[in-house]
């Protein structure tokens, strides 16, 4: 029982490489970013750990390329979050998003994703598409026509069943949240308070605290742990179409606030107060100066002529 039992052990641990899988494969990943992103938003509230999902899709196989397809929704963090996936491994492509004449907007990879498979055929043995967009299930039919092993690697919620029924392997991401998934409340509340450790895997581990509080209390004040409630699935282009409207709404907000009046110089009215005293001085210089002409005209007769006219009125 013991020979049987670790058998199996053996098996579970390796059934990644049994099979169908085998380290000589040549393997191309595929992900649709915008699709993986709002899901694992809509569905958990966690952003999706991309590295830990590249790293599970080889099975340490041959990669001969990854790319990361993304949309331009002018957001912060955009550039962050590219320079990251490069850094994983990622070759990153980024698209605008289009508008239409009647206001709506769209963006996604779907013909694009699908050529750069079609490209990349002849050179694979396996083609991993990272979405659950069921319009590539015809993709994932012709690669499989051309000898290529289909695998598919989404959230099973929202994932097409067509194209689950034609994947050769699925992996249902939502089974295993703790290494697809990244949690970024328990990033923040590490940095505050020291109530997490750093793995040597990247994860966070909390504290196991010695004293539980709930032992020291009477038994009708211990409180028990509740279920946090399930997300509601929201649809990932509503989600984006709601974000460029907070975004549009934050920018007008911008536009609209006064913008307050500059504080002048102290240099600058130093200089008008001198100008302005210059001018004040050559204004009384030319009253002094238009005084002295008008005194000037004037003749003043001497003393001596004065009284020799007066004797000879005599």
């Amino acid at each position: 029982m013991k020979r049987i039992f670790g058998i199996v052990i053996f098996m579970e641990k390796n059934k990644k490489m049994t099979g169908t899988k085998h380290k000589s494969q040549k393997v191309a990943v595929f992900v649709d970013v915008q699709n993986m992103y709002y899901s694992g938003m809509s569905l958990f509230n966690k952003k999706v750990n991309f590295e830990n999902v590249l790293k599970n899709a080889l099975s340490d196989r041959e990669l001969i390329r990854a790319f990361a397809y993304t949309i331009e929704a002018d957001m912060d963090g955009e550039k962050g979050f590219h320079g990251a996936l490069e850094r994983i491994g990622y070759e990153v492509k980024t698209k605008g998003l289009q508008t239409f004449s009647s206001g709506a907007k769209k963006g996604d990879w779907d013909v694009g994703i699908a050529m750069d498979v079609v490209r990349m055929i002849p050179k694979l043995d396996v083609v991993i598409l990272i979405s659950g967009d069921g319009d590539f299930s015809d993709m994932l039919n012709y690669a499989k026509s051309m000898g290529c092993r289909a695998e598919v690697m989404s959230f099973r919620k929202t994932t097409s069943s067509k194209l689950i029924a034609e994947a050769d392997d699925f992996i249902d991401l939502s089974a295993d949240t703790r290494s697809y998934l990244i949690d970024d409340r328990s990033r923040t509340n590490s940095s505050h308070n020291n109530n997490h450790v750093n793995n040597r895997d990247g994860t966070y581990k909390p504290h196991r605290r010695q004293n539980n509080s709930n032992q020291n209390r009477p038994n009708h004040q211990r409180h028990e742990h509740r279920k946090p409630a399930e997300a509601k699935f929201v649809a990932p282009e509503k989600i984006l179409e709601d974000a460029l409207v907070k975004q549009k709404q934050a920018d007008l907000d911008k536009k609209k606030t006064p913008s307050k009046p500059k504080p002048k110089p102290k240099a600058n009215l130093e200089a008008k107060s001198e100008v302005k005293k210059e001018e004040k001085t050559s204004f009384k210089s030319k009253i002094a100066s238009a005084v002295k002409k008008v005194t000037s005209t004037k003749k003043v007769k001497p003393a001596a002529k004065i009284k020799k006219t007066v004797k000879g009125d005599n």
